[in-house]
């Protein structure tokens, strides 16, 4: 990606290897903290996971108590050590690097969310598929958002690569970028999580034991 961001410019290639390999740790550790969280207990009584008014009270986000956070950050970890990929490495490397980003993306609800078990032995789902009625989950929607994002950032580097906008646009079209990418954030976050809770609400009540926040 020929789009330099300010404090990226001197790190290469051997810097990235690095970084991913603990970016992806950290992805986890912080996952394992998310499978410890009661979400239908957390749901059912409305907890939020920061406690400030302002970001807690995101329109269409449910309170999942910790999930929310832990989520979040892990889709910004994921998001920018994909764009660090794409723009310092090339060939082989960038390719190879580019799927493992993208497989952490597929399997992050595996990893931060234990109820799948039990939501996977539901009956009926929230949502079905046009036509065939096949169920619908959310980390069927995570999958699809994620890998919508991950082609966006691919996208935009073979755009840039091939010089098809002047040096002089380049501000308009970082902008545009982040843009874009934002949006496709938001989209992935919110819907995944709500798809999610509406899931919670179809399994039995919770129970009175591993209630963490």
């Amino acid at each position: 990606m020929q789009v330099r961001l300010p404090g990226i410019q001197g790190m290469d290639a051997s810097s990235v290897t690095t970084l991913i390999p603990l970016l992806f740790l950290v992805v986890t550790q912080l996952a394992q903290v998310g499978r410890k969280v009661n979400l239908q207990a957390a749901l059912a009584e409305g907890r939020n996971p920061l406690g400030i008014p302002i970001i807690d009270s995101i329109p269409g986000v449910p309170p999942l108590g910790q999930l929310n956070f832990i989520h979040g950050v892990n889709l910004v970890q994921l998001t920018v050590g994909l764009i660090l990929v794409t723009a310092l490495s090339d060939g082989w490397l960038r390719g190879g690097l580019t799927v493992l980003t993208w497989l952490m993306f597929v399997i992050l609800p595996v990893l931060e969310v234990e109820t799948y078990v039990s939501i996977l032995s539901e009956q009926a789902t929230p949502i079905g598929l046009p036509v065939t009625g096949w169920p619908f989950y959310s980390f069927h929607a995570h999958l699809l958002l994620s890998t919508m994002l991950t082609f966006y950032i691919l996208l935009v580097d073979i755009i840039n690569s091939r010089e098809l906008l002047h040096i002089g646009q380049q501000p308009d079209f970082i902008l545009l970028f982040f843009i874009g990418l934002l949006t496709l954030g938001v989209a992935t976050y919110g819907i995944y999580l709500w798809l999610l809770s509406q899931e919670l609400k179809n399994l039995k009540a919770p129970s009175a034991t591993n209630n963490l926040y």
